[in-house]
């Protein structure tokens, strides 16, 4: 769905947009190539991110906490727009207090139902294979 939306922003206004999900930030966070610099710049100045699965990050070191919090910082004081996904509320996310309050200052929550779309795929598929062997 967020992706949905970002491709009609892009359709409509053209803005360099950028996607990646909290622990592939984390792992380019980690990584000290100069690769990694340049990537992480994109990701701090594009027009429009994607942050996605906020909140799914299990391990609360504080380095994890101050990586997200200051990409998350850096595009709320640019105001720079970007679209959270995550499978938690914004008052049940976990983390830096900071970093939520940003996150709240600036969003629209979009509530999705809570049917699991991965599931039902699975479902599809356990029913097809099934049929296919006559059982």
């Amino acid at each position: 769905m967020a992706c949905c939306l970002a491709n009609e922003i892009i359709k409509i206004h053209g803005l360099v947009t950028k996607f990646i999900s909290v622990p592939d930030f984390l792992e380019v966070v980690r990584s000290k190539d100069d690769n990694s610099k340049i990537q992480l710049d994109a990701l701090y100045k594009c027009e429009l991110l994607i942050f996605d699965d906020i909140g799914a990050e299990t391990d609360k070191q504080e380095w994890i906490n101050n990586a997200i919090f200051r990409l998350i910082d850096f595009r709320y004081k640019n105001h720079l727009s970007t679209i959270y996904t995550s499978n938690s509320e914004i008052g049940a996310l976990k983390g830096d207090d900071r970093t939520i309050n940003r996150i709240e200052a600036v969003s629209v929550p979009v509530f999705m139902p809570e049917q699991s779309i991965r599931t039902d795929i699975s479902n599809k598929f356990t029913k097809e294979f099934l049929t296919s062997l006559g059982i």
